[in-house]
């Protein structure tokens, strides 16, 4: 017996997104890890290691990682120090610059792409905004603390 009709079988797999559990400063979200983003997302992705923008995710903001895979859209620029892979579903409209960068078939990229051109200036740059979250909390701690500090002071004056 022949079988012309299959069964289709769909499968729903749950949000990979980590954004609630990184650092955030106003838009800005920090990780010196993994940023996943499968969902809807206003604000700029800084990431000492992996940014991976999922099928479904869609970023408005810009990105600087040392690694970067796009799979889904990103309506901002793209820095990424060592690789950045563009899926065949990605859709970026921003300028992109990386050490090496892997297309694949059917991506659409709208903005202007610079790969090795000049090596030292995108390390140059990538040192500028490398960070650490620890340094980056121990440094707000302490500028929150002076203000604390500062409020206490003007109190004790009046």
């Amino acid at each position: 017996m022949i079988s012309i009709f299959k069964k289709e079988i769909h499968t729903f797999s749950e949000s990979v997104s980590n954004i609630n559990e990184l650092v955030r400063e106003g838009n800005d979200y920090f990780s010196d890890e993994l940023i996943l983003l499968d969902e809807k997302l206003k604000g700029n992705l800084f990431c000492a290691e992996k940014v991976v923008i999922e099928h479904h995710g869609i970023l408005f903001g810009n990105i600087t990682s040392k690694t970067c895979v796009v799979s889904g859209a990103v309506n901002g620029d793209i820095t990424s120090l060592d690789l950045l892979e563009i899926k065949g579903t990605a859709v970026v409209i921003g300028d992109i610059q990386s050490a090496s960068v892997n297309i694949e078939p059917g991506a659409v990229i709208n903005g202007y792409i610079t790969v090795g051109e000049d090596i030292d200036a995108l390390t140059e740059q990538w040192n500028k905004t490398k960070f650490s979250t620890d340094d980056y909390l121990t440094t707000k701690l302490k500028d929150e603390l002076s203000v604390l500090i500062m409020q206490a002071d003007m109190q004790i004056i009046q």
